[in-house]
């Protein structure tokens, strides 16, 4: 492994952040620009197993390579880092590890250092530094490179992932002739079957901008986007759809009362012993389609759903060909 420092920052930063410049990174505004801190840094190991740091990260999946290398080749890796933290070399470091499919991914693979513990390459000082870091011997038409900086006194985490493909001669595929893999949160894996660590990359969005039900794209908000705490008219709305719903379900009590006291005294009048069907309704069949989730509005305790991998919101239940 040979590691080079290319150059040293003399600028004055705001905060740290670092981000890996080569392979190319996803284009997400984390991974190439400033560098999206992922806290709190207790999930550094998880975030960086799980995947590429989800939507906290701007990560957009998997996308289709543009760079091929050979299976065994060495590689050389490159991150900025804009301001070091040199106390983390003693307790965590940069880690560069290789995602090649389900059962095979970066805790598999990992080509140098390490999450916790290692130190090794480390941060050393700002500015770019390089290393070379060698492929194992197998290939994959997708394969995700994951460069890591785990930062515990800075108090997070800092991710990069390049889409690359590893085949026996360094040649892309015809990717046209594959199935696609784009979206994937990684190769092989889908945002819906990512497991407990896609918890930690994708939390969900807030709730459609819009008080009234329907697509965000309908109501004229965007994806994502945050009720204002000065939107007074979405607020009624939302209180009186509130009201509306508490006094429908006092009327449809009161008059299921109504109904099952009348039964009863009919009952009672003809000599016989009035029976109710008790079972409890069949559940419903519905089921939300591969990477929807179902959230309630803390506001008002309204259900919409959200897409881990798209990030889309809605307040409809989505179908399986997408969200209504």
């Amino acid at each position: 492994m040979r590691i080079a420092l290319l150059s040293v920052g003399c600028a004055t930063y705001v905060s740290a952040h670092a981000v890996m410049t080569s392979p190319t990174t996803r284009p997400a505004s984390g991974m190439r620009g400033t560098g999206n801190k992922l806290q709190p840094f207790p999930q550094a190991a998880a975030y960086a197993d799980g995947g590429c740091g989800g939507i906290n990260n701007g990560d957009p999946g998997v996308q289709v390579p543009t760079v091929a290398y050979q299976s065994g080749q060495e590689v050389t890796v490159t991150w900025d880092l804009t301001l070091p933290h040199p106390a983390d070399n003693l307790d965590s470091g940069v880690r560069i590890a290789v995602h090649y499919g389900p059962g095979d991914s970066f805790d598999q693979n990992i080509l140098t250092g390490g999450v916790v513990g290692s130190g090794q390459p480390g941060t050393v000082s700002a500015g770019l530094t390089t290393v070379d870091v060698q492929l194992p011997a197998k290939t994959c038409d997708y394969c995700t490179i994951q460069w890591i900086w785990a930062a515990n006194q800075d108090g997070g985490s800092y991710i990069g992932c390049a889409d690359v493909a590893i085949t026996a001669d360094g040649t892309l595929p015809i990717f046209a002739a594959l199935p696609s893999q784009e979206g994937n949160v990684l190769p092989g894996v889908r945002a819906a079957a990512a497991g407990p660590s896609a918890i930690l990359q994708a939390a969900p969005p807030p709730p459609p901008a819009n008080g009234i039900p329907g697509r965000i794209s309908d109501s004229g908000g965007t994806p994502g986007g945050q009720p204002s705490d000065g939107d007074t008219t979405n607020t009624g709305v939302n209180r009186l759809y509130a009201i509306l719903a508490i006094l429908a379900l006092v009327f449809a009590a009161a008059g299921y009362y109504y109904h099952r006291q009348k039964k009863q005294r009919q009952a009672g009048a003809g000599g016989q012993t009035a029976t109710y069907n008790t079972a409890k309704p069949p559940p419903p069949s519905a089921s939300l389609p591969a990477g929807w989730a179902e959230q309630k509005d803390a506001k008002t305790g309204a259900t919409y759903y959200y897409h881990s991998g798209t990030g889309e919101v809605t307040w409809n239940m989505p179908t399986a060909a997408g969200a209504v």
